[in-house]
């Protein structure tokens, strides 16, 4: 049996860009590196279903916490991105610590 080591860091979302345009990565190039992700070679349809699943539990603590009928979560949703309504959601779940807790054990889940 062989011990494999990782040697690369994972770069955060709220971490500066590694283009070095000084923006935050989720800003920059968090979009474009997603997208090579996924190519046919690479899909991971586990990862894939597990950020689909992070991302309706972030859309329902904010209906939840905002009480939102289905056609304001309509309206709210048109327009934005995954990155601003996951960045919504991070002013939501900072009240709760079982939200923290379930969102370090999907960050742990990405490494």
């Amino acid at each position: 049996m062989k011990l494999v080591v990782n040697n690369t860091t994972k770069v955060g979302r709220n971490d500066p860009c590694h283009c070095g345009s000084g923006q935050k990565y989720k800003r920059c190039c968090l979009d474009k590196d997603r997208a090579a992700e996924y190519t046919p070679e690479n899909f991971d349809p586990t990862g894939f279903k597990r950020e689909m699943e992070q991302m309706m539990k972030q859309i329902g603590k904010i209906s939840e916490s905002k009480n939102m009928s289905v056609n304001d979560l309509k309206r709210m949703l048109v327009g934005k991105s995954m990155d601003e309504i996951a960045d919504e959601y991070e002013e939501i779940a900072s009240q709760y610590p079982a939200d923290i807790a379930q969102d370090m054990i999907y960050d742990a889940m990405d490494m």
